[in-house]
């Protein structure tokens, strides 16, 4: 067994010990009078018109750094600091995505408090890629996202942090983040998923049929291939034919920023990257048992992209977790529609706020 998957093996022996499931803890009170309201977060309404010199300027003022992974990758990260913060935020994003595409979120913490510390995934964003086709989205060991984030946390977040730290994150970030709470459970006070990536909607493939797909390649001569249906980015993609977000400015602005940056941009994914993501969800979606991490689930009402039945499943046998489905939603809520996304924030710093004053 090669070591860079042990921590994920070990999951198969927790299985074995007991059946029962733990106690749940009491939700937190997400509705009260307390705490912001979706009108108190950035909006579509002046995003444009706020985007350059506001949001993406001081994005790009942010501190920035690197370390190196796993396999000598470089990894990129930013800072957001903020004097007095009531607690700290590590943010992860999701497949393809930039820390940069973040930028409105990153401000809108900042606005309630919050500081915040993001990386690019290994082989996203301006952190090195493992092939010479830049625009795979790949990785060796899905374990390798995992280990790239315990690094970030232990030499760059904690040393310089002192007060309350929790996780953020979208999509395949949800799955690399709830790995590492169970590997790591004692390092953040919670944690907020947006349609974490807990388990894989195979589209037209049968489930069964698109793992024994992936399997076969994965350690074959077209294992570092696109998959079925993937290729290069796609510069010419079109709003009306999207079903990630329903927000046309945000997807614009997405747009631009790939335009802009041509080095942030990623396509589709290797054989390589399905198989291991495939291998890394289906032993995650037994762990919610052994998680004990306070953890709320954003999950998007129309999803076509994750299983919302995994994100149930893991949610309903972990002690901490509560999930708030957002009605109509598709899968970037952090990108979406302010009806869609401002509710989703402002869920997630009123449990974060309740998390520091019960600390």
């Amino acid at each position: 067994m090669n070591p860079r998957r042990a921590p994920l093996y070990a999951v198969g022996a927790l299985l074995l010990v007991g059946c029962g499931l733990p106690d749940k803890l009491d939700p937190i009170d997400l509705d009260g009078p307390d705490g912001p309201t979706a009108a108190d977060f950035s909006s579509e309404d002046d995003l444009l018109d706020r985007y350059d010199d506001e949001i993406e300027a001081r994005f790009l003022a942010l501190e920035e750094g690197s370390f190196v992974g796993a396999d000598d990758i470089t990894i990129r990260y930013r800072v957001n600091p903020v004097a007095g913060a009531k607690g700290t935020v590590v943010f992860l994003t999701g497949r393809t995505e930039p820390i940069l595409k973040h930028g409105e979120t990153f401000f809108d913490l900042e606005q309630h408090g919050y500081q915040v510390y993001a990386m690019d995934h290994r082989g996203h964003g301006a952190s090195d890629r493992m092939l010479d086709n830049p625009d795979t989205c790949h990785v060796e060991y899905f374990q390798d996202y995992v280990d790239d984030l315990a690094t970030f946390v232990d030499t760059v977040v904690l040393p310089e942090v002192d007060g309350p730290l929790f996780i953020l994150a979208h999509s395949m970030g949800g799955a690399v983040s709830a790995l590492y709470l169970h590997q790591q459970p004692d390092t953040f006070d919670g944690a907020a998923f947006s349609s974490p990536m807990m388990g894989i909607d195979t589209g037209v493939f049968p489930q069964g049929v698109a793992q024994m797909l992936s399997v076969g390649t994965c350690n074959s001569s077209a294992a570092e291939g696109y998959t079925v249906g993937h290729g290069d980015y796609d510069a010419d993609a079109l709003f009306e034919d999207n079903d990630t977000t329903h927000s046309a400015v945000r997807y614009q602005l997405k747009m631009d920023i790939y335009d802009e940056h041509t080095e942030l941009r990623v396509g589709g994914s290797s054989w390589r990257w399905v198989c291991e993501s495939f291998w890394a969800t289906e032993h995650l979606q037994r762990l919610g048992r052994h998680t004990d991490t306070r953890t709320l689930i954003l999950q998007a009402g129309d999803e076509t992209k994750v299983l919302p039945e995994a994100q149930d499943l893991w949610c309903s046998e972990a002690p901490g977790c509560q999930l708030i489905t957002l009605d109509g939603a598709w899968h970037e809520i952090f990108t979406e529609a302010d009806e869609h996304r401002n509710e989703a924030l402002s869920k997630a710093v009123r449990f974060f706020d309740a998390l520091v004053e019960a600390r």
